[in-house]
């Protein structure tokens, strides 16, 4: 349970430097030089008032500076980032006696660790365009262009995942996407949308994207069921489409092999 509490503290602080990253990427700012400042008055923060979670609700949810509302985004994404970092824990040392802790000293369990890591890396960059997309209709290609390669690259030389399953995953999910923006003349989807199931692709591989493409839409569909259903939403609105596909990734990045089995004993048995 205290390497839970770690791991959670730890997944709070990640969220906190991501919402930092996400903030400067709309502001055209460098997400590595700079003090953190108010995004209202731009006053420099304080430690005291960067402890993820905690300084939101000291602080009321107001800056300590201007008393103007901090955004309820950031709260949320270190809260959200805590529980991924959970979740990632529990399902690559949930069941490893002594946890990471043990496995680290031992020097064991070391694909474990990097399996872990790498589920982490990931899931910071699918909370960037998460967020970004839900909040300002875009996704970003200075996020999306660097991390092809970069989940290319892990997929291929950490993991050894089959290059060829990489390819044809990137070229489905890009393909697929670059598709609807032609024959729809981009009123569909726009560009980044590409860029982002090509980056769907090279992290999960094939079949993987095809069972995330298919939550994607099916989460998607329902949600916007629910949204005319309460007049939220009328038949010619925008709704940003990101978010599913960064969630339906998470989810097959933790439980891809669980629901492909599931699906296997569903449809052919």
């Amino acid at each position: 349970m205290f390497e839970y509490v770690i791991i959670f503290i730890l997944g709070t602080i990640i969220g906190s430097f991501l919402n930092a990253v996400i903030w400067r990427i709309h502001a055209s700012q460098s997400v590595v030089r700079g003090r953190s400042k108010c995004v209202r008055c731009t006053h420099e923060l304080s430690p005291g008032d960067l402890i993820p979670i905690v300084s939101f609700v000291l602080l009321g949810g107001r800056c300590r500076y201007c008393k103007k509302a901090i955004s309820w985004q950031y709260p949320l994404v270190e809260f959200g980032m805590g529980i991924l970092f959970v979740l990632s824990y529990a399902h690559f040392f949930g069941s490893v006696s002594g946890g990471i802790v043990q496995a680290l000293l031992l020097g064991s369990d070391m694909g474990a660790i990097a399996a872990l890591v790498r589920v982490l890396v990931f899931f910071a960059v699918l909370t960037v365009l998460f967020v970004y997309d839900a909040r300002w209709g875009l996704v970003p290609d200075s996020v999306t262009l660097p991390a092809i390669p970069i989940a290319l690259l892990i997929n291929l030389f950490v993991f050894s995942s089959p290059w060829v399953s990489l390819l044809v995953a990137g070229l489905v999910g890009g393909g697929f996407f670059t598709l609807q923006y032609v024959v729809s003349k981009g009123v569909w989807i726009g560009g980044g949308d590409i860029r982002l199931g090509a980056l769907m692709g090279v992290m999960l591989g094939f079949p993987e994207i095809l069972y995330a493409l298919f939550i994607a839409y099916s989460v998607g569909a329902c949600v916007a069921i629910v949204l005319l259903s309460l007049k939220k939403k009328g038949m010619k609105s925008e709704m940003p489409f990101g978010p599913f596909l960064c969630g339906a990734t998470a989810i097959m990045l933790l439980y891809g092999e669980q629901i492909i089995n599931f699906a296997h004993r569903f449809f052919l048995y």
